[in-house]
């Protein structure tokens, strides 16, 4: 659980830090902050298995221990609480542009 709470800070802290520089770089920290969000969406597809086709799915979900299986649902999820920070200020910042 712990993993999940340093992922979600991470986060917000890149998500505060892209609202203050876009005092500055406007355009750039949009760009940026989509950019990195999508980044860790696509890891979290990448890492959950999502993006593989169910035969492949289903011989992978037979030959992985549970652990392993919970371990790597948990890093999925954890790249997807990094990255709703992002296209959370990705989204503010196209709103008030």
């Amino acid at each position: 659980m712990k993993i999940f709470k340093s992922f979600f800070f991470y986060g917000m802290v890149v998500a505060f830090v892209l609202l203050l520089s876009s005092l500055v770089w406007t355009q750039n920290v949009i760009k940026i902050s989509g950019g990195i969000g999508v980044a860790a969406l696509v890891l979290a597809l990448v890492m959950s298995g999502s993006l593989v086709s169910g035969d492949r799915y289903r011989g992978n979900y037979g030959k992985e221990t549970t652990e392993e299986r919970n371990e790597r649902m948990g890093v999925s999820f954890g790249f997807i609480k990094f990255g709703v920070p992002s296209l959370v200020v990705y989204i503010i910042l196209s709103l008030l542009q």
